[in-house]
């Protein structure tokens, strides 16, 4: 994995070396693009290789005095070069005839880094688009493994993670001890109160976590991958028609690609042990349950009303110390945002690589409040809905599945709403539909936990 980011850095350095070299010999636009171009995978390909060579750069220090001055001047090179790309027009116009494009192409490129030479300048819509995403997925990518290859950034991260996520608790205790304690109504302030703000804590504890994972680092080298093979792709004029056929340049370049992947299954299968050991969880029948959600009043035999009350409601919803990500619904939640997160990429991707996003500015505007909301009201509604777990495995099944589809709803409706601009309407009284939904199921949910309570009660005084 060393040496691969190794050749990766020094074909980067090595091409967009050439390529400014070249720069005053009058190299041409069409050669200028396909420089970047290649320089583009090659940077994506060495990013790829730093996620996993992450613990061998902590443990060696040496090893990263001269690879990392590279990587920056590979990223610094490659944005200069992205930047007149932007004039491009003839990568993705259709209006433009072949003998305009081959005159387009055949001029200097270094005409292209003045813009003042040029009477359009970079105004046009969709060039700025393309540049723009392409040279946010290069430096962002480079900043977030320049952060974790050091442990000052990574401390600093935690420790204000640490520090935010104390305090928060701690304020969400306080809540969750006055509306189970004090509260004169302690059924709507842990409805209306508790658990909106547990929802806010809740959500940008998911993003932290998403973001500051290895699996967001991939999916973003993913994102850039696709990115590069789409804007290649859907080029509208292929100058070099032969390129596109499958010569041995093109064949060995994807047996190639084969040969890593071989490698890491045949590592898995060899280290993975042959037998695994599952721990199974018993599940907790109803009878069991009723001493665990409330051991202080099973204790005494002298129960009375206010007893029953307190009872019932201290255990109206968990503490801001529980562990979400294991509730029954929770999981689900994070499998659907998931999915809705791939298909906002995919669907991007696309609409760029076809040509202008028009709705970009509305995507910019509206998008963030959308998928915010749905998701925070999706948020909301597994706080409820995780209290509904059916004992029997086809009920739950079954119950994932509609939790599933409730949640995927809301997230496409957020999407589409904020990616055309359309279903506003719908999209606010879906959302009042789930707020009723969370607050009926909360009302059943606290007569329910009153009912068993009360069962559970007078079981103790026949005993007695």
């Amino acid at each position: 994995m060393l040496i691969l980011s190794d050749f990766q850095l020094l074909t980067g350095l090595s091409i967009m070396i050439s390529g400014f070299t070249q720069l005053r010999c009058g190299i041409s636009t069409y050669h200028w693009h396909k420089i970047v171009r290649l320089a583009w995978f090659s940077s994506i390909t060495h990013f790829c290789c730093l996620t996993f060579l992450r613990d061998h750069f902590h443990k060696h220090k040496s090893a990263q005095l001269w690879r990392i001055p590279g990587m920056i001047i590979l990223v610094i090179m490659l944005t200069f070069g992205l930047i007149p790309t932007a004039q491009y027009i003839w990568y993705f116009t259709d209006g433009m005839a072949r003998e305009d494009i081959e005159l387009f192409v055949s001029k200097p490129a270094i005409c292209s880094f003045f813009p003042h030479q040029n009477p359009a300048g970079f105004t046009n819509r969709a060039g700025n688009q393309r540049a723009g995403i392409s040279i946010t997925l290069l430096i962002f990518g480079m900043s977030v493994r320049l952060c974790r290859l050091y442990q000052a950034p990574t401390q600093i991260c935690l420790t204000l993670r640490g520090w935010c996520s104390t305090h928060s608790r701690n304020f969400l205790g306080k809540i969750h001890s006055w509306c189970n304690l004090n509260s004169l109504f302690p059924v709507v302030t842990t409805v209306f109160l508790y658990r909106p703000l547990l929802t806010v804590f809740l959500c940008y504890r998911f993003l932290f976590d998403v973001a500051s994972s290895k699996a967001f680092e991939v999916w973003w080298l993913v994102v850039s991958f696709a990115w590069g093979a789409l804007s290649l792709w859907n080029s509208k004029f292929e100058l070099e028609p032969e390129s596109r056929e499958w010569t041995f340049g093109q064949v060995i370049a994807l047996v190639l690609l084969v040969a890593p992947f071989v490698a890491l299954i045949e590592g898995y299968l060899t280290d993975a042990p042959l037998f695994r050991t599952h721990s199974s969880r018993r599940e907790i029948t109803p009878e069991e349950e009723l001493p665990l959600l409330a051991p202080r009043t099973c204790t005494h035999v002298c129960l009375d009303h206010e007893a029953l009350k307190d009872a019932t409601l201290r255990y109206l919803e968990y503490a801001p110390d529980h562990d979400f990500y294991n509730i029954f619904s929770f999981p689900i939640l994070s499998f659907a945002t998931l999915v809705t997160i791939a298909q906002i990429c995919i669907w991007t991707l696309y609409l760029l690589a076809l040509g202008a996003f028009t709705p970009f500015d509305t995507f910019y505007i509206y998008t963030p409040y959308s998928l915010s909301m749905s998701f925070a009201v999706c948020v909301l509604n597994s706080l409820i809905l995780s209290k509904f777990e059916p004992q029997s495995r086809k009920k739950r099944i079954c119950l994932k599945i509609i939790y599933f589809l409730v949640y995927i709803i809301m997230l496409q409706v957020g999407i589409t709403t904020g990616f055309m601009g359309l279903f506003m309407g719908f999209d606010m009284w879906l959302r009042i539909g789930y707020l009723a939904l969370y607050v009926g199921l909360s009302c059943w949910h606290a007569q329910r936990m009153k009912r068993r309570l009360k069962d559970g009660f007078d079981g103790i005084w026949r005993d007695e």
